[in-house]
């Protein structure tokens, strides 16, 4: 049995680098939106500037797109394409081609004329086939101690009521369109009177966070971003032992809200001896500057690979899983490279481009129509800033490679505090249309109610004691 087609069919693009970027980027049920970034925490009123330019080293047209962030801290980014120009005619006029492959410009932020750096952007493919790229304030710094002094000047510039994490932020137009003396963001201390004063001229009262407050916000926005399903594909780079792609196969992992990851990844696409067995491995996410969360994992003596080594690296638009035997005979990679791009190879699976709230829940028990046997699954709901919802219930850990994952899906809207899901027509299965109705906590970000199966029947019920979790991005 499959799912519903749209999900999996981006999923399997994802895992073989076959298709591109979205269409809609406000419906939450499109396909990732590879001309916009975001900024998590739905940060508000931040300029930016996107160059976007067309030629060759002597000749260019530059078409910059410039505005503000919305709620949900979009931003337009800036496409630069290879071109080619020839002169004709007496006049010298010259006709302009693109040609080669697109690659992002630097985008640039700034607040109170001063600009952040410049964000680099990942290669266009890599959106296209992943995820729309989130940025967190770690993301955005080279250092962490730049990161904590955005957050915190963001926090203090913030006319949203109520926890920043729940709400969001929105940043003063006062301290907008001021201008502040320059200075650096390693040390915004000379500056923070004026930039007080200066947001203070909105007529609200605007204060400096505290250090736990700022680092709360930091890790919050950071675990909420990263937190997810990560799929994709691992193949074998070249030994002198096995040749390139003959070890390959899924790599999967779960990272919780609280920053923990724990997965596997195994060789049932392709093997040779004795590379036949699944590997698990868990830990903490730690951020490293420049905002990219690791994990580092050494299999155990026990393991069928004793003292494999398995690194996870999670970025603003996928991740990259590598592993690597104890005496460096074999290793492997879900990160590929395309016209000279580099791809991460694991996709977070998520339903909408611009997710406004994050549910999901590991263990989930389902018996599905025609079956027997209760299976294992992960269910994962996304609330899009459009108030559209989608959600799936996906098989953990991943089938092997070749095998029928089960993959089901649902639909649906909140409207206020409501949540109401409908399954997706699920192929060679008879697909009840009772809907589930389930209610939203804003303060705790949580659902209670019941979700019914495929037959219609309550599967898996959310109480106040144990509600399902989620988290605002």
């Amino acid at each position: 049995m499959t799912r519903a087609y749209s999900l999996l069919a981006l999923l399997l693009c994802a895992l073989l680098l076959a298709c591109g970027g979205g269409s809609d980027p406000n419906s939450a049920d499109s396909q990732w939106d590879d001309t916009n970034g975001r900024l998590v925490g739905g940060i508000a009123n931040v300029n930016f500037l996107s160059e976007g330019t067309t030629g060759n080293s002597s000749t260019s047209s530059d078409s910059p797109t410039s505005g503000m962030t919305d709620v949900a801290g979009k931003f337009t980014l800036g496409i630069y394409q290879q071109g080619g120009c020839f002169s004709f005619g007496n006049d010298g006029t010259q006709t302009c081609a693109t040609s080669g492959a697109a690659t992002y410009a630097p985008t640039i932020f700034t607040l109170c004329g001063a600009a952040l750096p410049g964000l680099q952007p990942p290669a266009v493919t890599a959106i296209a086939a992943y995820q729309t790229p989130a940025y967190t304030a770690y993301d955005l710094f080279p250092t962490l101690a730049e990161a904590e002094n955005w957050a915190a000047v963001a926090l203090m510039a913030n006319t949203n009521t109520g926890d920043p994490t729940k709400t969001g932020i929105n940043i003063s137009s006062a301290l907008q369109r001021a201008t502040c003396p320059a200075f650096s963001w390693a040390n915004i201390q000379p500056v923070q009177a004026t930039m007080l004063a200066a947001a203070n001229g909105d007529g609200l009262t605007h204060n400096w966070p505290t250090t736990a407050q700022v680092t709360s916000y930091l890790t919050t926005t950071y675990q909420c971003a990263r937190s997810g399903v990560y799929l994709g594909l691992q193949q074998n780079t070249a030994t002198s032992a096995y040749a390139a792609s003959s070890l390959s196969g899924y790599f999967g992992v779960i990272v919780d809200f609280d920053g923990q990851a724990e997965g596997s990844f195994d060789f049932s696409r392709s093997s040779l001896s004795p590379y036949t067995e699944s590997v698990a491995f868990s830990g903490p996410i730690t951020v490293q500057q420049g905002g990219v969360g690791t994990l580092s994992y050494t299999a155990p003596s026990s393991s069928p690979y004793p003292n494999m080594s398995i690194t996870l690296s999670l970025l603003p638009y996928g991740g990259i899983g590598a592993w690597q035997t104890a005496d460096g005979s074999a290793a492997g990679t879900t990160a590929s490279t395309s016209s000279g791009q580099t791809n991460p190879g694991l996709s977070l699976v998520m339903a909408a481009p611009f997710p406004k709230y994050r549910f999901f829940q590991k263990n989930v028990q389902y018996t599905a129509p025609g079956t027997t046997t209760a299976q294992t699954y992960v269910l994962t709901t996304d609330v899009g800033y459009d108030s559209k919802v989608s959600g799936m219930l996906q098989i953990w850990p991943a089938a092997a490679w070749g095998q029928p994952g089960l993959y089901l899906e649902w639909t649906g809207t909140m409207s206020g505090n409501t949540v109401t899901l409908q399954w997706t027509p699920q192929q060679g299965v008879t697909t009840s249309t009772k809907t589930s109705t389930l209610t939203f906590d804003q303060t705790t970000t949580t659902l209670t109610g019941t979700f019914n199966g495929l037959d219609g029947n309550p599967f898996l019920t959310f109480t106040s004691a144990q509600p399902l979790q989620g988290c605002r991005q």
